[in-house]
Parts: structure tokens; sequence; C-alpha cells
């Protein structure tokens, strides 16, 4: 049986939150990590849980006080398409 892909990476963009708070950070890195190579494997980067990796990542890293990687991927959720204004507030 071989599983859904999008299904795959759907899970993973929500697991990551529990993992977060119960102060799992990396874990939680992790699993986003995971989603977005699903969908770059699987030609899914047009799917909006490849952006939403993106905009989650940007708000772990912000959290954490890793400038340069929340740039990176708040670079690469405009470029994707967010809105860079709502993004700058969440």
């Amino acid at each position: 049986m071989t599983t859904d892909p999008l299904w795959e990476a759907a899970r993973r963009t929500e697991q990551w939150k529990e993992e977060f708070l119960s102060g799992r950070a990396l874990r939680a890195v992790e699993l986003l990590r995971e989603a977005l190579a699903i969908c770059e494997r699987h030609g899914l980067t047009k799917h909006y849980l490849y952006l939403k990796a993106h905009v989650d990542l940007y708000r772990i890293y912000r959290a954490l006080g890793h400038d340069a990687s929340a740039s990176e991927h708040f670079q690469q959720a405009v470029r994707l398409g967010a809105n860079e204004s709502l993004l700058r507030v969440i």
C-alpha cells in the first residue's frame, strides 16, 4: 500500500505544533522539513502545504531567534505568494 504524499505532508504540517509546544522544537523543524521534502519529491511545490511549511518554519525560527533561517523561509513564502505585510505580523 502506498501512502498519498499529500496526506503525508499534511500530517507533518499539523504535527509540528504539538511537538513545538511540548518543548521539542528540533522535532517540529524536522517534521516541517520532511513535509517540504515530500512536496519537492512529488512535484507539489505549488500546493498550499508547501507554502504552509515555509510559513510555519518562519514562525518557529523567529520564535527561536534564528533570524537568518527565519528570513530564508520568510522570503521563500513570499516568493510562493504569501502576503508580505500579513506574514510580518504573525
